[in-house]
Parts: structure tokens; sequence; C-alpha cells
């Protein structure tokens, strides 16, 4: 899921940072370009690992689904990231706001827990 890097993230702004375990996780943000017909600026939807013991970032393979600024970002007790909200540039280059809800697992969780997880689905299934 993820690929070695050597640079880093390029430079945003209204981005979310949370921490998981050794790692820094940077989502989203919003960019800025120069072109001939001035600056202008677009929502990233990209996620980068930052790792707290080597100092190595990572570019994410896995990205978001829209690129998306001023959005909030939280773990989860499952070691998830879960990534609300936000602002998004439509197809007229205007801002809409978001009410969507992302979560990305970024570890494997214990095999116990996986069970545990399918013995609920199950009961469900049975109990209706």
């Amino acid at each position: 899921m993820k690929a070695k890097s050597v640079h880093n993230p390029p430079g945003r702004v209204a981005h979310s940072c949370n921490k998981i375990g050794d790692y820094i996780i940077v989502t989203g943000g919003q960019a800025q370009i120069e072109t001939p017909g001035g600056a202008q600026n677009f929502a990233l939807n990209d996620i980068w690992l930052l790792d707290l013991v080597s100092y190595i970032w990572t570019s994410v393979q896995l990205t978001l689904p829209l690129g998306i600024f001023f959005h909030s970002g939280a773990v989860g007790g499952d070691n998830c990231l879960y990534t609300f909200g936000g602002s998004t540039y439509n197809t007229q280059g205007s801002v809409d706001r978001l009410n969507v809800l992302y979560k990305v697992n970024f570890f494997v969780p214990p095999l116990v827990e996986l069970a545990w997880k399918v013995s609920i689905r199950t009961l469900n299934m049975f109990l209706g």
C-alpha cells in the first residue's frame, strides 16, 4: 500500500494531520501553482506518511476519492483514519462543501479482532 520516497510531500495548507503509532499521516489540503494567467488553487487527494523513527516520508499509493481541504481527520481505536467533510472544487472552479466520511485502514488489524467482527456478523445473520 505504500512506496518508499526520498522526497517530501508538496507544500499545502488546510490539510489534516494525524498520528497512528509511529507515523504521522497527512491527507489532502490545498496547493497553489503559478500559471501564465496567475496563481491557481487546487485540492489535493494524496496521502503521505512520515515515519517518526526514520524520518522518511512515504507517498501512499491509495488516494482519497476527491481532492479535499479544510476537512477533519481523526484516528479511531481500530487504528483507522477517518476523514470527514471539508471542501472541494467543482467543475466550474467554485468551492463545494462536503458531507462525506472516508475510512482508511493503514494496518492489518490483529487476527482476534477480525475473528470477532466475523463472529458478530454471523450472529446478526442468525438473530435477524
